[in-house]
């Protein structure tokens, strides 16, 4: 059962803002590349060079406003470290687990590798082979 946390609230929101923006740049960077690609309207490509830094931005800003919140708390930033310090572990991915960690206090590591996606499965139709 997920635990009703305000610390995790907001850490959710901000990262489901930063999905979004994420979404938003990579569908004006392909619009920027397709543009480009056959010499198109050059204030067109200048609007959206600005938009996709401006997007860049916000991405950092969601970032920093996350890494607020968990040095607010000692706890917090102990377990940011400890998930950082993992091999492979980037700071997203460490903010993605300390959400789950915190949001799901008492799920095993089973439970969270299915929550984070990271056990692929594969199904295979039949038994001949």
């Amino acid at each position: 059962m997920p635990i009703l946390n305000p610390v995790v609230e907001h850490i959710k929101e901000l990262m489901s803002y930063y999905k979004l923006v994420i979404k938003q740049r990579v569908m004006a960077s392909n619009h920027l590349e397709s543009i480009a690609i056959k010499d198109g309207n050059r204030y067109v490509i200048s609007s959206l060079e600005d938009e996709i830094n401006i997007l860049k931005n916000k991405e950092n800003d969601i970032i920093t406003n996350i890494k607020d919140i968990i040095s607010s708390d000692d706890e917090l930033v102990n377990s940011y470290e400890n998930i950082k310090s993992i091999i492979g572990i980037g700071e997203l991915s460490a903010i993605v687990l300390l959400h789950l960690f915190l949001k799901y206090p008492d799920a095993n590591k089973k439970q969270i590798i299915s929550l984070v996606g990271l056990d692929p499965t594969r199904f295979d139709s039949g038994s001949s082979i």
